[in-house]
């Protein structure tokens, strides 16, 4: 008899165990758990136990051992034994003294292995599992190309070692509205020269993918000037949108500092209504109470380019974004790499990278509706919202939609708006 870990529903896997001549076998399952699979030995053979015992699995393109050590590991074996078509998997327990005391090889096999050779060992299995650095480079510019939308944020983080520095990056949004990593690069400082050499690199990468010019792109970024001249310069036809969340910052700093008198909260709430107003009358209507207001506000608003950062303005698409918040949970997802040298620092992000690539291939294989899970959820939530809505037809594809007390023209096949 087999004993079964994981879900039937998923595929499954023959585990072997060999002890004191015997022979144990059960069922591993893809999306199980390491705790699932020692559960599922120590029915068969009471001596194993999770507490003084390690597994290991035969890797088997390099017939050598490797320690499961977490659920990541189990889930590295599992896709290694799919991506190789085996339906075996060659387990062993050893204790966990023993494999912390190092040369295993030598006692078991008789095999001193130089440090070299482990380390080239370790990379090739990393190669099997993730793929080589070149071609998971390389499947960022096309994944992007292929996978995400034409809009881009712009943002740097400063480096917390000894020598400090910044990290310039480029990311985009996926089907799933997840960060995409597209580019990142370490300099000295963010300063204008070193955003235009990151910005001719970026375009270089770009246009390798075959992308004739940049009129459907969208830029995001916190307005650094750096920033603006190099788009300006290197990405003609292209968007900017400035980051909503930095320019109301600016808004309270600059202007609001001279009304004392004023309710911050509530004025930052006006100031927020204009940029997400979606007709020119309505953001009109939110610009002039707030210049009536604060007579002071007028210039720093007309200084601040609203075309672009208001809706009802803004002549590219954003795809309802308003924040640089994508450059800054990248920022933040790095953040335990930003305290290490600089060789460690790069070799950190490359590998967090490769590994949720790997984790989105892996949800992506096993998706069965036609959306990504979050389009799913606010396809669903969008559709009931818009059961409260009145549409009068126009002619064509141009539709009146009636929401309360104010009505829109809604164009389903094109933009009424030239370029």
């Amino acid at each position: 008899m087999e004993s079964g870990v994981g879900s039937s529903s998923n595929l499954a896997f023959l585990g072997t165990y060999k002890c004191k001549g015997q022979l144990f076998v059960i069922s591993i399952f893809s999306g199980c758990s390491l705790e699932d699979i020692f559960l599922s030995l120590s029915s068969k053979y009471e001596e194993i136990n999770p507490l003084s015992m390690s597994l290991q699995y035969l890797a088997p393109q390099h017939k050598m051992y490797v320690t499961l050590n977490d659920n990541d590991d189990v889930r590295n074996m599992i896709h290694l034994h799919m991506c190789m078509k085996l339906s075996v998997i060659e387990l062993r327990a050893e204790l966990k003294d023993q494999i912390r005391g190092g040369f295993n090889m030598e006692r078991d096999y008789g095999v001193e292995l130089e440090y070299r050779k482990v380390w080239k060992g370790k990379e090739l299995a990393m190669h099997d599992i993730y793929g080589t650095e070149k071609d998971c480079y390389d499947k960022l510019r096309c994944g992007f190309a292929t996978g995400c939308r034409p809009m881009i944020f712009l943002d740097d983080t400063h480096i917390k070692n000894k020598y400090k520095g910044s990290i310039l990056v480029a990311v985009g949004k996926e089907a799933n509205d997840d960060l995409f990593t597209l580019a990142y690069s370490v300099v000295d400082a963010e300063n204008d020269c070193n955003w235009e050499w990151f910005c001719i690199n970026l375009r270089s990468v770009l246009l390798s993918q075959h992308i004739s010019g940049f009129e459907n792109f969208t830029f995001f970024s916190d307005r650094h000037f750096g920033i603006i001249k190099a788009v300006n310069l290197l990405f003609s036809g292209s968007h900017h949108a400035y980051c909503l969340r930095h320019l109301v910052d600016n808004f309270v700093k600059q202007v609001m500092r001279s009304y004392p008198l004023h309710n911050k909260k509530h004025w930052s709430s006006v100031f927020k209504k204009a940029a997400y107003a979606p007709s020119h009358q309505e953001f009109m209507q939110h610009i002039n109470n707030i210049s009536e207001s604060m007579p002071l506000a007028r210039k720093f608003i007309t200084n601040s380019e609203p075309e672009s950062w208001a809706n009802a303005l803004f002549r590219g698409k954003r795809w309802g974004v308003m924040n640089n918040n994508m450059a800054e949970s990248w920022n933040n997802w790095v953040k335990p790499a930003r305290y290490l040298p600089i060789v460690g620092m790069v070799d950190r992000i490359r590998v967090q990278i490769m590994n949720i690539m790997h984790q989105r291939r892996e949800t992506t294989l096993a998706m069965v509706q036609e959306l990504s899970p979050k389009k799913e959820k606010t396809l669903t939530s969008t559709y009931i919202e818009s059961r409260n809505l009145i549409v009068h037809r126009s002619c064509g594809s141009k539709f009146d939609v009636v929401d309360g007390d104010k009505s829109f023209a809604v164009y389903l096949c094109s933009s009424p708006y030239p370029n």
